[in-house]
């Protein structure tokens, strides 16, 4: 009985290692971020990596109040309503081949960002090839999109308190705090803080540790990186 059971687990991961990259797909990109007004579209590539035909789906959907509460992910198949379309959304790679996909936005960014996720995904519905897997490891990649006022605005502000610290957007335009630090003095006992972008109009509160002397962050935006330093 116990052969038995070696041999069927065997059988098992032996399915699992031949068919790992089954529904393996990459994309060139993780976030697009474009100002209206300087292009109305945008490319992104995705490729076949694995042995075998991937079936990939591609769909873009709309973030109401993002980085708030009550962020919620809307799609809507009227592309003049959702404001953007991709093309093509369904195609099929050969193993090693590649193919670009285009975003096209339809609708203007008027007071604030529009933000936008494309969900890049295999079709594991369709079959690969005569023999489906048993397992299937599937990757999706959720795309970025931020398509900017024609005059983006990241200005904000700071309040410092002996256990936080709160950045607040008070600009139009979103912008990603990352690489952070806290530490007792510049260089000495420092700890990571975790990256955060902040949209417009959101406030955010770092929680600092005990005798936080020093803090820093790298601020990105569109088109430019600057040190914040905060003692």
């Amino acid at each position: 009985m116990r052969k038995l059971k070696v041999l069927l687990y065997t059988a098992i991961f032996a399915g699992l290692s031949a068919n790992n990259t089954h529904a393996n797909i990459a994309v060139d990109k993780s976030i697009i971020d474009i100002v209206a007004g300087q292009t109305r579209r945008a490319d992104i590539y995705i490729s076949n990596p694995s042995d075998s035909t991937q079936h990939v789906n591609l769909e873009i959907s709309r973030i109401l109040n993002p980085g708030t509460e009550q962020e919620r992910r809307v799609t809507i198949d009227n592309p003049r309503e959702l404001g953007v379309i991709v093309t093509p959304s369904q195609f099929s790679l050969e193993a090693g081949e590649w193919r670009k996909a285009r975003i096209s936005f339809i609708r203007l960014p008027k007071e604030s960002d529009l933000i936008y996720r494309l969900l890049v995904s295999p079709d594991t519905s369709v079959s690969a090839g005569s023999k489906k897997a048993m397992i299937q490891v599937v990757f999706n990649y959720d795309v970025l999109i931020s398509h900017r006022p024609p005059t983006p605005k990241t200005t904000f502000t700071v309040e410092r308190s002996d256990n936080s610290i709160t950045f607040t957007n008070t600009g139009n335009s979103n912008f990603l705090l990352y690489a952070g630090e806290q530490c007792e003095a510049r260089e000495t006992n420092c700890r990571a803080i975790p990256a955060h972008r902040m949209y417009a109009g959101n406030s955010h509160t770092f929680k600092l540790h005990k005798n936080t002397g020093y803090i820093r962050f790298l601020r990105k935006d569109i088109g430019s990186t600057q040190l914040l330093e905060y003692q």
